[in-house]
């Protein structure tokens, strides 16, 4: 019953404050204007996750039992200043350095708040890290997925449904494990994800901005942790790492392969272009809803792909899941040449495959 309340109460709250938000932007004139990056067509209001961000932490100190609170209060005082560091980057830029040093400043606070990756999950035989390996482990990973996930933000549902399906994922493993605290957060998270969703999904009312990106992205790596450690170390579940990792590839991949096209090209790894997966579906005549469905589909068919593991072995099934991502992003990239010179059906025939394997999909997970 207490979780019904969280859910409903951090889902009310959303869809009463993103509006106030909508029109305090127009108001302020706070928009999001179209550039050659960014291809919606009007000026759009951003800062969408400050309603989620008020959502998350009226419900997790409503519902939150003192366990929880002492648990979580370095990590919630952490995400807090996060977001409002995207609240400040959504105004004014804030530069990437200071970014960087902040997300490895909270990395640094799960960590020694007891979520930290402790080993390699039995993939390669290592066995417990080193304390020093931990913690520098943990940090790179929380840095590179709170990037990741603000990357993915470029089309409208995207990062809200990645999200609500990562999040949605978790919620059994943390039920099963008696994880209270880390359950609490899944089920607040994804109703703050549906209400904003709402306003998100389609025709975008609002973006979800650095303010929402920065801290879903650290929510979601601080609940891989949680995932992974409950999955192997009190489920004993020997598939625990290729489950999390098929859960993060997504943006996780489509980062290190937009980062490295960069540099080899002599530019920023922050500099913006439109090279990242959901761009290439896009730009090759897919609608975002369309974009979202395929994007979700794949993460859901890597996810299948890591529930064999315990079959084809932890190593494989990783290289399966890396393999996955890779090929379909260089089929995105020449789906015009594709569907060109191969026998491949029209744009509409393939949106209409993908739905249905999206639906098909659906009944497994």
């Amino acid at each position: 019953m207490l979780f019904i309340l969280a859910f409903i109460v951090s889902l009310v709250l959303t869809i009463t404050v993103i509006p106030m938000v909508v029109k305090i932007s127009k108001v302020k004139f706070l928009f999001d204007t179209p550039d050659f990056r960014k291809k919606h067509k009007h000026a759009t209001p951003t800062m969408g996750g400050i309603g989620i961000l008020v959502a998350l932490v009226v419900s997790l100190l409503l519902f939150g039992d003192a366990q929880f609170l002492a648990e979580y209060k370095m990590v919630i005082g952490a995400l807090l200043f996060l977001s409002l560091t995207g609240i400040a980057d959504d105004l004014i830029e804030v530069s990437a350095k200071f970014r960087l040093v902040l997300q490895a400043a909270v990395g640094s606070i799960f960590y020694f708040s007891g979520f930290a990756l402790q080993s390699d999950y039995g993939l390669l035989g290592i066995g417990v890290f080193h304390p020093l390996v931990a913690f520098l482990v943990t940090v790179f990973a929380v840095v590179l997925f709170i990037n990741a996930f603000n990357f993915i933000d470029g089309i409208n549902g995207l990062s809200g449904t990645y999200g609500l399906f990562a999040s949605l994922i978790m919620i059994p493993v943390f039920y099963l494990s008696g994880n209270m605290g880390a359950l609490l957060i899944s089920i607040v998270l994804s109703a703050a994800l549906i209400g904003f969703l709402r306003f998100n999904f389609g025709k975008a009312k609002i973006f979800m901005g650095d303010s929402g990106s920065l801290l879903i992205g650290a929510l979601l790596i601080l609940q891989a942790i949680s995932f992974v450690n409950n999955a192997f170390y009190t489920l004993q579940l020997s598939n625990a790492l290729p489950m999390v990792l098929a859960i993060m590839a997504l943006p996780a991949i489509d980062i290190v392969r937009v980062v490295i096209g960069r540099l080899i090209n002599g530019k920023s790894a922050f500099s913006p272009d439109r090279t990242h997966i959901h761009h290439l579906l896009v730009d090759n005549g897919f609608s975002h809803q369309m974009a979202c469905y395929t994007l979700i589909t794949m993460c859901a068919i890597m996810l299948l792909v890591a529930q064999f593991a315990l079959i084809i072995g932890g190593v494989v099934a990783l290289v399966l899941i890396i393999g996955i991502q890779i090929v379909t992003t260089l089929s995105f990239t020449n789906l015009n040449f594709l569907q060109e010179k191969v026998f491949v059906p029209s744009q509409a025939k393939v949106e209409k495959l993908i739905a249905k394997a999206s639906v098909l999909a659906s009944f497994f997970f």
